[in-house]
């Protein structure tokens, strides 16, 4: 499996999840069901940068198998599909990144695209991960989306770096010092 670069987690983060936490019953009480699902799928993505998985796990679950509200379902199943790929469960990471696309509207798929797209590079289908770059790029530009445009192009270059270390002969074992050395003899 490649590294790629995750989220960092911060004393503001802690203190999103502390006041989100703490909000979060009052929000239950007199708000609507979908401000609610809302925040719950917010605390539960960043309980999934602060590295509780599972946690973070069963407050999307609660929501994605619950919700009426399309947004709220996309983004429930979008970080489910964070969480099982950051717990290491990247069979049920890979049901969920497709199935975040099914409740997308074109800009969550694009952000879709682009999070499936760094998955694949993790596990290694390299050329699947560009075309869903390339894919993000198609819609990002459509939408007039700049930021998630300048991250895409940015990992796409990344990407292309890798595929050319990859494909290098010493990667191989081909010409290395060592191998060059055993044919003279």
């Amino acid at each position: 499996m490649i590294g790629y670069q995750r989220d960092q987690l911060t004393l503001l983060l802690l203190m999103k999840i502390i006041l989100t936490t703490t909000l979060l019953p009052i929000v239950w009480v007199f708000s609507k069901q979908t401000r609610y699902e809302f925040y719950l799928t917010k605390l539960a993505n960043w309980l999934r940068i602060a590295g509780l998985y599972r946690l973070a796990i069963y407050f999307s679950n609660k929501v994605f198998k619950k919700t009426k509200s399309q947004d709220n379902k996309f983004w429930a199943t979008h970080v489910l599909a964070i969480s099982y790929q950051y717990a290491g469960d990247l069979i049920l990471a890979k049901c969920y990144f497709y199935a975040a696309r099914e409740d997308a509207n074109e800009y969550q798929m694009g952000l879709s695209y682009y999070y499936h797209g760094k998955f694949m590079v993790e596990i290694g289908e390299l050329d699947l991960a560009q075309d869903y770059f390339r894919q993000t790029i198609r819609l990002c530009s459509n939408n007039n989306n700049d930021n998630l445009l300048k991250q895409t192009q940015r990992a796409l270059t990344g990407l292309h770096e890798l595929q050319q270390t990859l494909n290098h002969p010493y990667v191989h074992g081909e010409n290395t010092p060592n191998s060059i050395a055993h044919n003279d003899t």
